[in-house]
């Protein structure tokens, strides 16, 4: 890896909108550590086969998607 970075959770303040992405065609490996909340999230955004079902597990994780802005 050339590029590792990591985060702690004091770096970044609870409730900070974020996303993650590669930046080229060569991917990227992630380990993500996260709270039983929000692996019970994003298992139940897999299993969302609908975008009804998909508003349903962000409202009842009390979560949302944020739209970036343009600019």
């Amino acid at each position: 890896m050339s590029d590792f970075v990591v985060r702690r959770p004091r770096d970044i303040p609870a409730g900070t909108t974020h996303t993650f992405a590669t930046v080229d065609d060569g991917g990227a490996d992630v380990v993500a550590v996260m709270t039983p909340e929000v692996d019970a999230l994003v298992a139940a955004l897999h299993g969302a086969t609908t975008d009804e079902e998909r508003a349903a597990v962000w409202a009842r994780h009390n979560s949302s998607v944020v739209v970036a802005e343009d600019g």
